[in-house]
């Protein structure tokens, strides 16, 4: 499970923020260092007679360049989280929202319930139909949860009696793994769920039967019988 090989808008956008905010850093911590290291060695005591070396009581170029560079960068970023933390938080924010699928996840010791918008519901397992964005509004039963589904979307808290929204979009077929990463009880360890996305028919076929589904890799089967 990692978000460096995620799918989807979400993933993507959080993706962009870390990778500059990382960049960033450490392209600031760099400067910084080699500033360092370059004046321990040029402005070091060589000897015990080397007279007192000349006070500077300042610079006005130099200490405006440190303070620009700094906040420029900074606040590209800040920028860039605020336009990017709309966009997570959102699906409105979304060019296809008005295709979006609207899914209800409960949180509870020790497993997720998803219900879909015909109240179907499965446990432990949530069904995305490829290229549609699905919002999901999240709470708990119990205890304070968290979802986190890394390749797909960031973490998102489950609270009692309070109902918190998400969205994530899959652009292909495929199986991701998620966890409460919050800590719930002595069965928080088992408290995972498997985010399934299918192409529109294959979705349909699983969420608008009524049937109890289990999942059987990227594809889904059925009780009584079997479906791809």
């Amino acid at each position: 499970m990692s978000p460096f090989c995620g799918s989807g808008p979400v993933n993507g956008t959080e993706l962009t923020v870390y990778t500059a905010i990382f960049w960033g850093s450490v392209a600031l911590g760099s400067f910084v260092a080699a500033m360092l290291v370059f004046s321990f060695f040029r402005f070091r005591r060589r000897s015990d007679d080397e007279p007192e070396p000349v006070q500077v009581h300042g610079n006005s170029r130099l200490e405006l360049t440190w303070t620009a560079v700094p906040f420029v960068v900074l606040f590209g970023l800040f920028i860039l989280s605020a336009v990017s933390l709309f966009f997570v938080n959102n699906v409105s924010a979304s060019p296809k929202a008005a295709s979006q699928v609207q899914d209800k996840v409960l949180g509870e010791q020790f497993a997720w319930v998803v219900t879909y918008p015909n109240g179907q519901q499965t446990v432990g397992t949530l069904y995305l139909p490829v290229g549609t964005p699905v919002n999901l509004s999240i709470t708990s039963k119990d205890v304070i949860h968290s979802l986190f589904i890394p390749e797909l979307l960031g973490q998102k808290n489950a609270v009692p009696g309070q109902v918190n929204t998400a969205w994530l979009e899959a652009d292909q077929p495929g199986v991701w793994y998620g966890q409460c990463t919050e800590l719930c009880g002595y069965g928080h360890y088992s408290m995972r769920i498997e985010v399934v996305a299918l192409n529109y028919p294959d979705y349909n076929a699983c969420v608008n039967t009524g049937k109890t589904i289990v999942t059987t890799s990227a594809s889904c089967t059925k009780s009584g019988g079997s479906g791809s």
